[in-house]
């Protein structure tokens, strides 16, 4: 757990500990403020128990999307809604950015948000079994265990900069001003 904390925030990524097994904050204020790329820290909270990594995604500059699974072979996945979004843009998915594989078959595709843009969590808003973490989010990090399943790097290029075609997807809506008279 501390190798894979210390493996992440080497690479700029915020990180702060998980109750040991669980996707629940294991610091007592707030988790996002706590978020660290401090190898001291780092080395203070890993180093007193085996505590799960999460990753804080708006502090470390990263839309994580997060790819689902109904269960083994029960129908379309999140990857195949992904690929359908990016195919209607003409596009594919990028195969070469940091991708962590889930305890419960669905993957984690981390990519660099472009700056002066503030993107926020979704559920479901590119489609279903796909839901994004942003601004406000964060994601179970490699290394972690739920359940006796481990998350797992499936790929350990950096993350690369979200697709003009993802962020055109994700942009946030203004929303029209109320009638004031």
């Amino acid at each position: 757990f501390l190798n894979a904390a210390r493996w992440l925030s080497k690479r700029g990524m915020h990180v702060f500990p998980l109750v040991p097994g669980t996707k629940v904050p294991a610091v007592r204020a707030d988790w996002e403020g706590c978020a660290t790329t401090d190898l001291d820290q780092v080395e203070r909270w890993w180093g007193t128990g085996r505590y799960n990594v999460a990753v804080a995604t708006g502090p470390s500059g990263l839309v994580v999307v997060d790819l689902d699974v109904k269960g083994v072979g029960e129908g379309p996945t999140g990857r195949d809604t992904l690929r359908s979004v990016a195919g209607e843009a003409g596009r594919s998915v990028p195969v070469r950015t940091m991708t962590v594989a889930t305890p419960s078959g669905g993957e984690h595709l981390y990519f660099r948000a472009p700056k002066g843009i503030a993107f926020t969590n979704t559920a479901g808003r590119l489609g279903p079994l796909v839901d994004t973490r942003a601004v406000g989010g964060y994601v179970v990090g490699p290394g972690s265990v739920i359940g006796r399943k481990a998350y797992r790097l499936t790929s350990v290029d950096d993350p690369v900069p979200m697709p003009d075609w993802l962020v055109d997807a994700l942009r946030p809506r203004s929303r029209p001003m109320a009638n004031l008279v």
